[in-house]
């Protein structure tokens, strides 16, 4: 899988789950590629004035906007006419640190074997959520990773 296809599984991820993604432009043969652009954030100076501060800061800002976009890539949140769809399955493992049985969702493709090895994405839920935000249907982790296993 080439890299650009992560970049849009990427972009799908952090758009679907709320967050903008960065710099996705259409190049000139109509296929979506990432370019992140480097904006440095304003550095505080005791030399400059308030005002020129805010206006540094409000020109930073319009810089971040202009970078901001938030479509799905390839179309990659949709379901397509004969591709099957896994869905997550609950596990519990126990956690030695935790002391206790913690929940974790997995996700196999839906034409897994044991006979075969896969790559493994980890998706962590940090500290505001639980282990379920990812596996929401208004997520569509399933149906991005299926379509990109799908086109190869």
């Amino acid at each position: 899988m080439d890299i650009r296809k992560y970049c849009a599984l990427a972009f799908a991820i952090l758009t679907a789950a709320g967050f903008s993604a960065c710099g996705v432009q259409e190049d000139s043969s109509a296929e979506k590629t990432s370019s992140i652009e480097s904006v440095s954030a304003p550095v505080e100076s005791t030399e400059e004035s308030q005002e020129q501060q805010e206006e540094q800061e409000g020109s930073y800002m319009e810089k971040c906007e202009e970078m901001l976009v938030e479509l799905d890539p390839y179309g990659i949140t949709k379901e397509r006419e004969g591709v099957t769809y896994p869905e997550f399955e609950k596990h519990y493992y126990y956690s030695n640190t935790a002391e206790r049985d913690t929940p974790v969702n997995v996700l196999l493709p839906a034409e897994y074997s044991e006979e075969k090895e896969y790559p493994v994405l980890y998706i962590l839920h940090g500290y505001w959520d639980n282990e379920d935000w990812m596996a929401r249907d208004q997520v569509h982790i399933s149906t991005m990773l299926t379509n990109l296993i799908a086109d190869g």
